[in-house]
């Protein structure tokens, strides 16, 4: 007998599929987390006072993107989406105190094709939900 595929890959059950989906739904989320974390320990160590007033926000916002990952574990397409959609505020917010759309572009690409992936996963995690009747 085959083992079943979901999402583009073998997997040894149905339940094993879908959390392999959600697994990656949820990568950009932490990534992002991870990097506002990262960003916090640099201002503690390197930055000045001007930097540490930026420690809150970066808190907050790791915070954010911890608990969407959290929930990307049920919910995969629906936190990728909200995380997404603050990301681009964030990005929008940034360009409107004057901060323009290269700054970052490397980083911002990168982010762009792992929310796309995200998506994606969250959209195939849902197909397979239904396919399975779950």
């Amino acid at each position: 007998m085959v083992p079943p595929m979901i999402g583009g890959s073998i997997v040894s059950s149905q339940e094993d599929g879908l959390a392999k989906l959600a697994k990656h739904a949820r990568v950009v989320l932490v990534v992002i987390a991870a990097v506002q974390v990262g960003a916090v320990a640099l201002l503690w160590v390197a930055g000045g006072a001007a930097e540490h007033t930026l420690i809150i926000p970066s808190l907050i916002s790791a915070a954010i993107y911890g608990g969407l990952a959290l929930w990307a574990r049920v919910a995969p397409l629906p936190a990728v989406l909200v995380g997404f959609a603050i990301y681009l505020a964030g990005v929008g917010l940034s360009m409107a105190q004057g901060g323009s759309l290269f700054d970052g572009i490397l980083f911002k690409v990168i982010l762009l094709a792992l929310f796309l992936n995200g998506i994606a996963s969250g959209r195939q995690y849902n197909e397979a939900k239904k396919r399975l009747g779950l």
